[in-house]
């Protein structure tokens, strides 16, 4: 049972970061030949193509970012609060829980 939850997390997961690719907006760069030019200057053995004026380069935007960051930590924290909180699992079986608990509070804490 715990596999199947396990594949289905991460189909569910895969899916979600697929939909949120097409999603993302994209922005135009209006001074993509100078950038280009800056790039085939700092790498003379690899030059960059120039793109053409106006040309879109996607971009993630921040709310996107959050979004996912907040909904990868309450499955993470869903998840370990369950083993830590459920009685089937012996102390053994909890250390990956609480590390995980512990690695959410901190990442929080940094943000």
């Amino acid at each position: 049972m715990r596999r199947y939850l396990t594949i289905g997390g991460l189909i569910a997961g895969l899916i979600i970061l697929f939909v949120l690719h097409f999603l993302h907006p994209v922005t135009v760069v209006a001074n993509a030949p100078v950038i280009a030019e800056s790039l085939r200057k700092s790498s003379p053995r690899f030059p960059a193509p120039v793109p053409e004026p106006g040309s879109a380069i996607p971009t993630i935007d921040s709310d996107v970012m959050l979004a996912m960051k907040v909904f990868v930590s309450v499955v993470l924290l869903g998840a370990s609060m369950y083993v830590i909180l459920s009685s089937k699992y012996v102390a053994k079986d909890k250390n990956w829980a609480y590390g995980i608990a512990g690695t959410l509070v901190g990442f929080w804490l940094k943000v």
